[in-house]
């Protein structure tokens, strides 16, 4: 099953914000999502990997206080500790995936980050995996509330 979420658009028509796609679990399993969402960040790829792991940079845009690198199994954590995991894949520049783990979740959900360079600006592309099925709805938003959101708006200096 999938849910297409509209795109947000900017005041002069043009697509710049992000959409969101949530994908089901197989009938039978647990009732697990996927949350898919990519935004058009106007900065460069370089500045936008330092706001996924510059505890700094991450400060100003919402997510701290933050313990983060872009080191692989680097241990972090997000909001004093609200969200927790581990770096598992790193390709600076281009790719982030980490374990992550919140509330009273027994097992990891898994995010994927990938940039893709598009001029002087980058696209980011969220693919959040395993996301338990009563919270999907929740936490796509969270994403564009309080994560990728906050974090778009400091690049592009509207924050």
């Amino acid at each position: 099953m999938f849910i297409k979420f509209n795109i947000a658009e900017s005041s002069n028509g043009r697509t710049t914000d992000f959409g969101s796609v949530y994908s089901g679990s197989n009938p039978g399993s647990a009732a697990m999502r996927t949350i898919k969402q990519v935004y058009k960040i106007n900065a460069s790829v370089d500045k936008v990997w330092k706001a996924l792991v510059d505890p700094k940079v991450i400060d100003k845009w919402g997510g701290g206080p933050a313990s983060m690198d872009d080191k692989l199994n680097t241990e972090f954590t997000l909001w004093g500790g609200d969200i927790h995991g581990k770096n598992i894949e790193v390709v600076r520049n281009k790719k982030l995936v980490q374990d992550w783990f919140s509330g009273i979740w027994d097992k990891s959900t898994k995010v994927t980050f990938t940039l893709i360079e598009k001029g002087s600006n980058t696209e980011l592309n969220l693919l959040h995996e395993n996301v338990p099925d009563e919270e999907t709805n929740d936490i796509a938003d969270g994403w564009r509330t309080y994560y990728l959101g906050p974090l778009k708006k400091l690049l592009e200096n509207k924050l």
